[in-house]
């Protein structure tokens, strides 16, 4: 059955969402012509040629707010690791990333208490200055709603403002599970899943 699915594919056809279930249902040898037929379909859409991006994060703090059920990342002020990047901190971090040809910088951080819009769009300026050439895949819904109710604007604003700083393309973390019942056991702290799916709107 999976034999012919993938023929059928690999011939053009669109599968379902059901045959794509069926996929994952693969054991053993399947899973072999599985990947075989992935990488005829990559071959013919982009020939041979491979990209990668040279990723960096730079995560200006773990201090946060929430307190988020399955979380290893989040500490409070006062805790023995708890850590904030000032300005020379990220400074050297943002040279040594230019220094290695990094082509995007990824930044997510914890809910800071004190963290207004004003110290995002900072950030992705002082990134645009020192690694203008960097792509920035930064915050997230969460982030951007906490910025403008920090900072008393809409996330409309937020969100125009880091672009002006900088921002290419937001992260889509934070969603963990789009199921308000579930968020609320594992995450009540953050925004709903209408809230989040209007931000990335």
């Amino acid at each position: 059955m999976i034999r012919a699915l993938l023929d059928e594919i690999l011939a053009g056809r669109r599968m379902t969402e059901a045959e794509a279930l069926t996929l994952f249902s693969a054991r053993g040898r399947e899973v072999w012509a599985i990947a075989a037929a992935a990488d005829q379909v990559r071959e013919k859409r982009a020939g041979d040629a491979v990209t990668y991006v040279r990723n960096q994060n730079l995560n200006l703090t773990n201090i946060c707010i929430n307190s988020c059920g399955f979380c290893g990342f989040c500490r409070k002020i006062g805790d023995p690791d708890a850590y904030f990047y000032g300005p020379d901190e990220v400074l050297s971090r943002l040279r040594a990333a230019r220094d290695r040809n990094v082509t995007e910088i990824c930044t997510v951080s914890g809910l800071h208490p004190d963290f207004t819009a004003g110290d995002y769009i900072d950030l992705f300026r002082r990134i645009r200055e020192e690694a203008p050439a960097v792509h920035i895949h930064a915050s997230n819904p969460q982030e951007v709603a906490y910025a403008a109710g920090q900072s008393g604007v809409s996330t409309r604003e937020v969100l125009g403002r880091m672009k002006e700083a900088g921002l290419g393309s937001l992260c889509g973390t934070a969603a963990e599970i789009l199921v308000d019942g579930v968020r609320k056991e594992i995450c009540p702290g953050k925004i709903g899943t209408a809230e989040w799916v209007r931000i990335v709107r």
